[in-house]
């Protein structure tokens, strides 16, 4: 891979299914020192959910810190102390965990989120999903995550050091192939 980054967020994203986390996993192969997030809560009784999880867990490499089923990812970050590079996958789980919790509430996390992310002084790499291309979701809580999520990933996009999309297992550069909406 050419990309080679030390430091800095780098924005991964793409629709379901598409080889986002395989692509930012790449980033990260070769760097000592990684902590993968995982953000999804443990669904026990999806076995579909768990397979997929496992298909995750295999891939990755043995050394690699995890963490999962935390409470807050700002802890994470701020009880760290810069040891690690981050694979955060994926801001879903994020918008997920606080999908009861009101709009001031996101509003101080997200800020604190990002304030920690765009300070850190290792490599984050940050997967999220693109959950925008579709239909309106039928329900409240449906339309509060998507506006949710397309909110934090395009405010992490607009600072990332790259931004890429995956589609198809394929991925392009939108820093080079792209221009800014002002």
């Amino acid at each position: 891979m050419k990309y080679l980054y030390k430091k800095g967020v780098v924005h991964v994203t793409g629709p379901a299914r598409s080889g986002k986390s395989r692509f930012a996993e790449n980033f990260l192969k070769n760097l000592d020192k990684v902590a993968y997030i995982a953000t999804y809560p443990k669904i026990e009784d999806d076995i579909e959910w768990k397979l997929r999880i496992e298909k995750h867990k295999k891939r990755r490499p043995k050394d690699w810190l995890l963490f999962e089923n935390y409470n807050d990812i700002n802890d994470i970050l701020l009880n760290e102390n810069g040891q690690y590079n981050f694979l955060i996958d994926s801001l879903g789980g994020i918008v997920f965990s606080c999908l009861d919790r009101d709009a001031k509430y996101w509003e101080k996390i997200t800020c604190q989120f990002m304030e920690l992310i765009f300070s850190y002084q290792k490599l984050i790499i940050i997967v999220s999903e693109q959950v925008g291309w579709g239909i309106s979701p039928p329900s409240k809580e449906g339309n509060l995550f998507r506006d949710r999520l397309g909110s934090l990933s395009e405010s992490i996009s607009s600072k990332a050091e790259d931004n890429w999309l995956v589609v198809n297992g394929r991925a392009l550069n939108l820093n080079e192939y792209s221009i800014k909406i002002e």
